[in-house]
């Protein structure tokens, strides 16, 4: 990603919501990397992309 890039990323308002699913995606992929169960994990991911909608995203 160059600089550019990066500050158009960083200005979209659920930048940072995108880190934590991504950071979310990465370790779900190791077993019990989470520290919480499946259920949880679904539970945090349903509050995330609520707040995804919250600011009217809705093609990613």
């Amino acid at each position: 990603m160059s600089a550019q890039e990066r500050e158009a990323f960083e200005a979209e308002p659920f930048f940072k919501d995108a880190l934590t699913l991504r950071v979310w995606d990465d370790m779900g992929k190791k077993e019990n990397e989470l520290g919480v169960s499946q259920h949880e994990a679904s539970r945090l991911l349903v509050q995330l992309m609520d707040r995804v909608l919250s600011h009217g995203v809705t093609k990613i």
